[in-house]
């Protein structure tokens, strides 16, 4: 059986139309997931995963190649994915208003019975991550799904910044603990990157999607 999904390469538009443009991609991201998962009824436990560009699959040219995709595939699962290049749970990314607080209650009505929560490398420069994560963490686990918080990656361009990931990993299994979300640790998965060194290739997509399946088999069994 193949994943019930649609994948959607989410641009990061300028100006004044950016965010309207955004926000069409991702209403026809819901539209399209909720026709392909109705008519796979049966087809096992939703994942949903909501993130940034790896989970976007951005600079790939094959958005289905993307991470999540190849957990579903192995999991034999349908999947829903929210992903906004740019974003993170503070970070709003150049489509405007799309930090992850500001989208995690479209993704829980999708009722999913697996949500993984993906994101942080873009809220390296930023404040208040922990509270931020606290809202995203507690309104997913406080919804009754299975909540799967992952660390920051940490791609060869971020080699700088080892201390501040560090700091961010400890801050969200933390918080992930504190609500009884499970958390993965991925910030020192090695996988190939784009030419611009921070961006999984296809292959590396392939590498954090079997890592991520391995975590998931006993949540979606």
């Amino acid at each position: 059986m193949g994943v019930a999904a649609i994948g959607v390469l989410v641009q990061e538009p300028t100006g004044a139309d950016g965010n309207a443009l955004c926000e069409d991609i991702r209403a026809d991201l819901r539209d399209h997931h909720e026709r392909r998962t109705a008519a796979a009824d049966g087809a096992g436990p939703l994942l949903a995963v909501i993130g940034d560009s790896y989970a976007q699959g951005r600079h790939t040219g094959a958005p289905m190649a993307a991470y999540p995709y190849v957990a579903g595939d192995v999991l034999d699962v349908p999947v829903h994915v929210d992903a906004m290049g740019g974003s993170g749970y503070v970070a709003q990314s150049p489509c405007g208003d799309a930090q992850f607080t500001s989208r995690i209650d479209d993704v829980l009505a999708e009722d999913p019975d697996v949500l993984v929560i993906a994101g942080g490398f873009n809220d390296l420069v930023h404040d208040g991550l922990e509270e931020a994560a606290d809202a995203v963490i507690g309104r997913s686990a406080g919804s009754g799904t299975e909540v799967v918080v992952l660390s920051p990656f940490a791609p060869p361009a971020a080699e700088d910044r080892t201390e501040r990931i560090e700091e961010m990993t400890a801050i969200l299994e933390r918080v992930a603990k504190s609500h009884g979300a499970n958390f993965l640790d991925v910030s020192g998965l090695e996988f190939p990157v784009t030419g611009d060194g921070i961006h999984p290739d296809v292959e590396g997509h392939r590498i954090i999607g079997e890592v991520l399946s391995e975590a998931l088999v006993d949540d979606v069994g």
